[in-house]
C-alpha cells in the first residue's frame, strides 16, 4: 500500500531557471509603457482642447519642400602673382673641351711661375679670365 505524502516547500526546486526575474522586469516595463502612452494621450488631448479654446493659435513654422542651395565659398579677389626674374645663368664650364682648355692654361701659368722661382701659394684664380657668353642681358652684366 502506498501512502500519500504531503509536499512541503522544501521538497520543490526552483525550476524556472531564473526566468522569474526576467518576467518581473518585463511586467514592470509593460506598466511603464502603459503609463507613458496614457501620458501622451493626456498631453495630446490637452493640446487639442487648448487649441480649440484659444482664439489665436500658435503659428506653425512651415518646412520648405526643397533643400537649401549648395554652399559656395566667398570668392577672394585675385592677387597678381609676382613675376619672378629668370634665374641667373651659370658660367661654370661643363663641357670637357672647355674644362681641358682652362686646366691647360692654369697648369701652364703655374709651371712658368715654378720655373721662375716664384711662390705659387699666392697664385689665385681670376674669374675675369673666364669666357663670358656674348648674349648677356644688362642685369646679368651688372651682376658680374
Amino acid at each position: 500500500e502506498i501512502e500519500a505524502v504531503e509536499p512541503t516547500d522544501d521538497d520543490f526546486f526552483d525550476d524556472d531557471f531564473g526566468l522569474t526575474a526576467f518576467r518581473k522586469e518585463a511586467e514592470a516595463l509593460l506598466i511603464k509603457q502603459q503609463q507613458v502612452e496614457e501620458e501622451i494621450a493626456r498631453i495630446q488631448q490637452e493640446g487639442t482642447v487648448a487649441a480649440e479654446t484659444t482664439e489665436t493659435a500658435v503659428p506653425v513654422r512651415k518646412i520648405p519642400d526643397k533643400p537649401p542651395p549648395p554652399y559656395v565659398p566667398p570668392s577672394k579677389p585675385a592677387r597678381p602673382q609676382p613675376v619672378r626674374p629668370p634665374p641667373p645663368r651659370a658660367f661654370i664650364p661643363v663641357a670637357m673641351p672647355e674644362i681641358s682648355e682652362i686646366l691647360a692654361e692654369k697648369g701652364t701659368a703655374i709651371y712658368r711661375m715654378k720655373q721662375l722661382g716664384e711662390d705659387i701659394s699666392g697664385y689665385a684664380f681670376d674669374p675675369e679670365n673666364l669666357k663670358r657668353p656674348a648674349n648677356l642681358a644688362e642685369a646679368e652684366e651688372a651682376a658680374l
